[in-house]
């Protein structure tokens, strides 16, 4: 999942044609949203933007399949959140999808190879890498990253000890 932003809450419905009246707090929604997320049973659920307009100071919004006000009054009251671009690309901006490629280092093992891929778990990412013709999964979090070398394409992580034997056992360290 891409990082989200609260950017506000649906305060009601708004007409009989599933128009809501959205209220911005801090951030506002970005100019090209094309969805916009609500938080149902814990999870954020996407909801295709398909107009807003200014209507007596408020701001109006129709999502896709929110035909009638029965529909509309069901979002009442509910967080809004949007995905925002980032405006700086430092290392720490990137996601970890956009690391798939990068050469792998641990500071205790040293090269695991390429990021192979980013799976996603329930409630965390895990990226994949083959060592020594073993596939090795590793939790990706920003507590065991270390670096991200933009220019040379190396993702530097420090990660558990004892993690990597679990997977390499019989082989030696470099």
């Amino acid at each position: 999942m891409k990082q989200l932003t609260d950017i506000g809450f649906i305060s009601k419905a708004s007409g009989f044609n599933g128009e809501v009246v959205f209220i911005s707090e801090g951030n506002d929604l970005p100019e090209n949203a094309r969805f916009v997320f609500f938080m149902l049973e814990g999870k954020p659920v996407p909801y295709h933007l398909t107009g807003q307009k200014e209507k007596s100071g408020n701001l109006l919004l129709k999502f896709e399949d929110v035909d009638d006000e029965a529909e509309a009054k069901k979002l009442a009251g509910l967080r809004a959140y949007a995905e925002m671009e980032d405006q700086d690309r430092t290392g720490e901006s990137l996601s970890w999808e956009e690391l798939e490629g990068y050469e792998v280092t641990d500071t205790r093992y040293g090269s695991l190879g390429p990021l192979l891929s980013v799976q996603e778990f329930p409630g965390h990412l895990v990226g994949r890498c083959l060592v020594n013709g073993k596939e090795v999964l590793f939790p990706l979090l920003e507590d065991f990253l270390e670096e991200v070398d933009e220019e040379n394409k190396i993702l530097r992580l420090q990660l558990p000890e004892g993690l990597l034997a679990i997977y390499l056992s019989g082989d030696e360290s470099s």
